[in-house]
């Protein structure tokens, strides 16, 4: 099964990230919580079989909203 790894900052230089490993293409449990109102980039890296990373994709960015939950999801291209 394929496995990610989602950094997250609200800085677009990625300074202090929040870092989730999964091997879902949808993150959303426990990361709303953390995630403050504002603009949040993101970007993801595939990850082999020895926990290496492959090179990240270019980062993304979004817009959380007071009250709403944040979920990003890993698109295929």
């Amino acid at each position: 099964m394929p496995r990610y790894r989602l950094k997250m900052d609200d800085d677009p230089n990625f300074g202090s990230p929040l870092q989730v490993d999964t091997a879902s293409r949808l993150v959303h449990a426990g990361l709303a919580p953390t995630v403050r109102d504002g603009t949040w980039y993101w970007k993801v890296a595939f990850l082999d079989a020895s926990n290496r990373e492959s090179p990240y994709s270019p980062h993304e960015s979004f817009y959380k909203g007071s009250g709403g939950a944040a979920a990003v999801t890993a698109a295929r291209r």
